[in-house]
């Protein structure tokens, strides 16, 4: 598959693919369920601080960039998903 091939968010989803400042990996995450698929991090502060990288409604494949140094990610889906590096 090509990166011209490659399933893109839906429009109603929105990731962080801007660098935050410091290093950041690349990751991928999906989704097969049909509602609410979020990926929170925090950045050294406690989960409750945690700030939203991935917010999307129903099914969801598409990158975001983790910061290093994250301490915690908050996941939510209601079906199968997925995390893996890039």
């Amino acid at each position: 598959m090509t990166k011209a091939d490659t399933p893109r968010p839906p429009d109603h989803a929105k990731s962080s693919t801007t660098s935050p400042p410091g290093r950041a990996d690349s990751r991928r995450a999906s989704h097969q369920g049909e509602g609410t698929f979020a990926i929170r991090a925090a950045h050294g502060g406690r989960p409750g601080d945690a700030e939203p990288e991935v917010e999307a409604e129903g099914a969801y494949s598409g990158e975001f960039l983790l910061r290093t140094g994250t301490t915690f990610l908050d996941i939510q889906a209601n079906g199968p998903w997925s995390l893996s590096r890039e």
